[in-house]
């Protein structure tokens, strides 16, 4: 974590003159309040099939925006209460089992440290990220892009946003984009997190992903439609 943060701050500080101006401060906050409940099918009577808990998710973002470069932090604490020691199904036993049969796990750590560098169509992201592949390329086509989110995006790589940590990475990213299409690509390294609030944000031993994406944009290539060929190896 430290190295790739690290150079992702130098990276954008040894831009030099294109940094001498002041910056635009953008800051984000969210919060997000959720109670699951869940009645879980079990032949077992030693186990809890209708249980319920309660989690909590705040995150606050700053980015420091010049012409090309953006850096961007992102804090992000989160929390659960009542988790059940013998659930029987569901969400409830994964978030026990992550972290280590604690029944109220809570984390506090830096999401997101990251240097992006924007010349015309290419772009360039360096440091600790956000990556969802499957959704590289906006149509423009409101039905579409929501067809490409619900369906397409976050699928093989992703945020993982529906448990309470989510996920983030280590690593690099890039894209360019001409004309009719736009050749994407990373190397990464995958965090902990998801139900995993105790080590959230922590690089996992061992493990990286890399790909490429090269995508024809809608109606370039072909009538009406768009074309995405795609590689990604694990390691």
């Amino acid at each position: 974590m430290r190295r790739t943060c690290l150079a992702a701050i130098l990276a954008a500080f040894h831009a030099g003159a294109a940094l001498a101006a002041p910056p635009d401060f953008k800051t984000s906050f969210d919060l997000r309040l959720r109670y699951e409940g869940f009645d879980t099918p079990s032949r077992s009577t030693a186990l809890d099939r209708s249980y319920g808990f309660s989690l909590a998710r705040a995150r606050f973002g700053l980015d420091a925006v010049w012409p090309k470069w953006k850096l961007r932090g992102l804090v992000q604490a989160a929390g659960v209460v009542g988790l059940p020691h013998d659930g029987a199904f569901a969400a409830g036993p994964n978030y026990m089992a992550a972290n280590g049969g604690d029944d109220d796990p809570s984390e506090i750590g830096i999401a997101e440290l990251s240097a992006t560098y924007t010349s015309g169509e290419f772009r360039t992201t360096l440091g600790r990220q956000p990556y969802v592949d499957g959704n590289e390329v906006p149509t423009g086509i409101a039905y579409l892009d929501g067809i490409k989110k619900r369906l397409l995006s976050d699928r093989l790589i992703g945020v993982f946003e529906w448990p309470n940590v989510g996920r983030r990475f280590d690593g690099a990213s890039l894209a360019y984009g001409q004309g009719g299409f736009d050749l994407s690509g990373f190397a990464l390294r995958p965090l902990t997190g998801a139900f995993d609030h105790r080590d959230a944000f922590e690089e996992i031993d061992g493990v990286s992903v890399y790909g490429l994406t090269l995508t024809g944009k809608h109606g370039a290539w072909i009538p009406a439609s768009e074309l995405r060929l795609f590689a990604i190896q694990y390691r």
